[in-house]
């Protein structure tokens, strides 16, 4: 709060936002406004459109890191996610990326659990060197880009669920991890990939294990129109970010509310949404879901698409109903990022 000057007006406290603005006469032929509270709280206050809202959203949020975590298990495979990290720290510097390996680590019966320490500790080191060399090897002199780099060896008894615990705890931003695809036996019974597509708060960008990096301008966002606001907020996190162009893409049900239905759509007349494009499709039932997207992606040629998955099911809805965006990941030919709803 400013202390100079005379106050001449001091407004009620808003908990909604947190903000509790006082008026001062600095005797400078003007009155100045002051107030304490995050940047971002002052956004709808002052009535700014969603594009003044991302442009002013990035300036705060530089001041902290947009942090991602990349995992990898020196594979070739592994390498797409690696470009992809780099392909964002390209558009921006602000980007501190955590490149991460996990590790479980067998304890023979024979050993003793000090000498079995001094082993996990050894191997730890080495591999911690090794990551080094794999990252800079896949990175070349392109490493410099990054805003901040970090390497992580994790001891892990469960890969999927530490990766997700590591996340969670360091406040990491986005995880970003390759999928190669998978065949019917592996669909079935899962892997790393769709376990965390399908467990983790913390939204997944998933890469296919052969991306080449080409800049990232556009975004196709699959909406079903449940929160659309909302969502749109979130990913101006990334939007804001590397100056993404936005398109939203709906599948009109003959199930639909019209009235929630025209609600949304009036959105979009809006001075705060008239620079994101709706795109509304029909819903063709002889084609499924993913079907339809991996058709629109082909002709739309987006660089990222972005969705928003609900993670709560029962044990018979998991076992006969597959997350949708589980299986994008296996055969979309784009970067998806994925959020929880």
């Amino acid at each position: 709060m400013h202390t100079g000057g005379k106050l001449k007006k001091e407004a009620p406290s808003n908990k909604q936002i947190g903000t509790n603005p006082q008026v001062y006469d600095l005797r400078n032929e003007t009155w100045d406004v002051f107030t304490k509270g995050a940047p971002v709280a002052f956004f709808d206050l002052c009535q700014q459109t969603f594009r003044e809202k991302t442009r002013y959203n990035a300036s705060y949020l530089k001041i902290k890191k947009m942090k991602l975590l990349v995992t990898t298990d020196f594979s070739s495979n592994s390498k797409g996610a690696i470009r992809f990290a780099l392909n964002l720290a390209k558009q921006s510097k602000n980007i501190e990326v955590v490149f991460y390996h996990a590790i479980h680590f067998l304890k023979p019966r024979n050993w003793s659990d000090d000498f079995f320490n001094r082993y996990k500790d050894e191997e730890t080191e080495r591999l911690s060197v090794e990551l080094k060399k794999f990252i800079h090897t896949a990175t070349g002199k392109n490493k410099a880009k990054f805003a901040q780099v970090k390497f992580v060896v994790d001891h892990c008894i469960s890969t999927e669920k530490d990766i997700i615990k590591y996340a969670e705890k360091n406040k990491i931003d986005f995880i970003c991890i390759a999928t190669q695809g998978a065949g019917m036996l592996r669909k079935v019974m899962g892997t790393h990939t769709s376990y965390i597509v399908n467990n983790s708060n913390v939204p997944v960008l998933v890469i296919p294990s052969h991306y080449r990096a080409k800049p990232i301008k556009n975004v196709t966002y699959l909406s079903d129109f449940e929160n659309l606001k909302g969502e749109l907020v979130q990913i101006s996190k990334l939007s804001s970010e590397i100056s993404l162009h936005v398109d939203v893409l709906h599948y009109a049900s003959i199930m639909l509310n019209k009235k929630k239905f025209e609600k949304n759509k009036e959105l979009f007349k809006t001075k705060e949404f008239e620079h994101i494009n709706l795109k509304v499709e029909k819903n063709n039932l002889e084609r499924s879901l993913v079907e339809r997207i991996s058709k629109y992606i082909q002709k739309a040629k987006p660089e990222l698409l972005v969705m928003f998955t609900k993670r709560k099911k029962s044990f018979f809805e998991s076992l006969f109903l597959p997350s949708k965006s589980a299986e994008l990941t296996y055969s979309t030919k784009v970067p998806v990022l994925i959020f929880s709803k």
